[in-house]
């Protein structure tokens, strides 16, 4: 099992969303991590403002708000309802930033608008920076309606294609990008052992270094949140034996952070 260490991973990483309307036209953005680059302007980065700008016939920009103008943005896939601000308000096309601490931060949710006047629109996915990684499978992006509310999730990962995500139907459309990676066993927060046994035909099970587990969310590998559970034992016991047979994505909310996991039902 590929595993890495959000404390100390450093390698350039980004994905690239690419928007088409009706009429053909095409516009892209570009979000991402490295641990040389700040939350703002990175000029090395490409980073431009663009706030002040009016919006193209088609337009995608990065959008960081402050209290004042605050947007959808919030903390860990809507888990806990906390806004997420910024110091000043800013639009980009492309977005380097530093890692965590932990998930569920300000660094790992990206806030996209999607401005058009011609629709629908296409936005399609290039994941191909994310190979090996660790970050496929586990991130995902988000398709929120006019209340900020998630109607539609997909899984972010690399199958060698640019994928088609969405299909959007008004002027204005946000959508989240959400970053998570796996954990393993020595350089993880939670775990005393992996889950056992994996892959599984049934029951598995996990063993915590404390109890301090707010919440367990089980996604498939289209983001759709298939099974949650509020109250978390030490030593903990799912049956998925009526879940379809396939990889699915188990992420632990906890003090700590947003932690996930990968595991097969077969």
């Amino acid at each position: 099992m590929f595993s890495i260490s959000l404390l100390s991973y450093s390698q350039y990483c980004t994905i690239k969303l690419i928007a088409e309307d009706s009429n053909g036209l095409k516009d892209s953005i570009v979000v991402g991590f490295d641990d040389n680059s700040t939350i703002g302007i990175d000029e090395e980065f490409g980073e431009y403002d663009i706030y002040n700008l009016d919006y193209n016939t088609l337009d995608m920009r990065v959008i960081h708000r402050d209290m004042m103008e605050h947007n959808c943005l919030r903390e860990t896939h809507w888990g806990s309802g906390e806004e997420i601000y910024y110091d000043e308000n800013i639009d980009l096309k492309n977005d380097i930033r530093p890692w965590g601490p932990y998930f569920g931060t300000i660094n790992t949710n990206a806030e996209i608008i999607v401005y058009s006047l011609n629709y629908p629109v296409t936005i399609y996915g290039d994941f191909y920076n994310l190979e090996g990684l660790g970050l496929d499978g586990f991130s995902a992006l988000h398709l929120l309606n006019d209340n900020c509310e998630t109607i539609d999730s997909k899984s972010i990962y690399y199958d060698g294609t640019v994928q088609n995500l969405f299909q959007l139907n008004n002027s204005f459309t946000t959508i989240v990008a959400e970053f998570q990676h796996e954990v393993g066993i020595a350089d993880n927060h939670i775990f005393s052992t992996q889950p056992f046994p994996n892959p599984t035909n049934g029951k598995i099970s996990f063993e915590f270094k404390a109890d301090n587990i707010q919440k367990l969310v089980i996604f498939d590998l289209l983001g759709r949140n298939v099974f949650e559970k509020i109250e978390v034992e030490q030593n903990e016991t799912l049956d998925l034996t009526n879940f379809e047979n396939g990889i699915y994505i188990i992420q632990f909310q906890t003090d700590k952070g947003i932690f996930s996991t990968k595991i097969m039902k077969q």
